[in-house]
């Protein structure tokens, strides 16, 4: 009895084998051969009649700026997403820059500033390919490098330059302010601005530049230092003035100190107001103290 269920326990397996092989197992309640070979002849149908590539579209994920640049530090992600109605889609490729064709699996990211064409398309699994697709992305996400100088034209007038550069996106523009109030926006080289009144020393200026992508550089403020008190051997020449400070009164910003016994030196760039023998009364933007 023993050997007689050995038998029929050998070839039950020898069965479920036979029947795992061609895909064939009611005993898991899968599907029939005859129904599996309909499913395959359906499919063959679909791919045979599907003579429509696909269509692939582009999504940019990112900070977006001014005049279609990105801004975002952290760059751009690119997601491609590719539809087809009937045999679904096989692959789906892309190439940055025209540098090597690559196989579309998951969103990536372009950080390198510049602008870049992607190019990508999609095929089905009916062989048809979609036409090369193409799109641009902008990316500018530093600010522009500025500096400034400031020259005295006239006992009333002032004219301050703005020297920004950004090689990526561009400059825009510089606006120009004082006590807060805007009071010129110059689009064009060299960014300038002419300044007529009095007291310099009780105004604030400031300068912000931006680039065509929108990025603002930290904003630029200019307020002038107020020295008065007893000097002496004052020198006067064609770019500085200096001087022995005996005691002075220096206030900058608000914070007052009292400077005794020390050389100073004052640039005539951005200097106003009166300097004698022995006494000194003015503003300035650019001095200090000297070693």
């Amino acid at each position: 009895m023993i050997r007689i269920n050995n038998v029929k326990n050998i070839l039950i397996s020898i069965i479920i084998v036979l029947l795992t092989i061609i895909n064939i197992t009611p005993l898991t309640g899968s599907l029939s051969f005859e129904k599996q070979i309909k499913i395959y002849n359906y499919r063959n149908i679909i791919i045979d009649n599907d003579t429509t590539p696909p269509v692939t579209t582009i999504e940019m994920y990112g900070m977006l700026g001014e005049n279609g640049w990105f801004v975002d530090f952290f760059g751009v992600d690119i997601k491609l997403v590719a539809t087809d109605d009937m045999s679904g889609i096989d692959k789906t490729y892309y190439k940055i820059d025209g540098g090597e064709r690559q196989i579309y699996i998951d969103m990536f990211k372009i950080q390198e500033e510049g602008t870049h064409v992607i190019e990508y398309n999609s095929v089905d699994n009916a062989g048809n390919v979609e036409d090369i697709k193409t799109a641009e992305l902008k990316l500018d996400n530093m600010q522009p490098i500025v500096d400034l100088n400031t020259k005295r034209l006239g006992i009333k007038k002032w004219r301050f330059t703005v020297s920004c550069f950004d090689e990526t996106s561009g400059m825009d523009r510089v606006e120009f302010y004082c006590d807060d109030k805007l009071e010129f926006i110059d689009y064009e080289k060299p960014y300038e601005w002419i300044w007529n009144g009095s007291k310099i020393e009780n105004h604030e200026f400031l300068f912000k530049a931006y680039d065509k992508a929108g990025n603002e550089c930290n904003p630029y403020s200019i307020v002038p230092a107020r020295i008065f008190g007893i000097i002496s051997n004052p020198n006067v020449s064609e770019d500085i003035i200096s001087f022995f400070a005996i005691k002075v009164l220096k206030i900058d910003e608000g914070d007052k100190e009292i400077i005794s016994l020390k050389n100073f030196t004052i640039y005539k760039v951005g200097f106003s107001g009166f300097i004698g023998k022995f006494f000194i009364f003015a503003s300035y933007i650019y001095g200090g103290l000297v070693d």
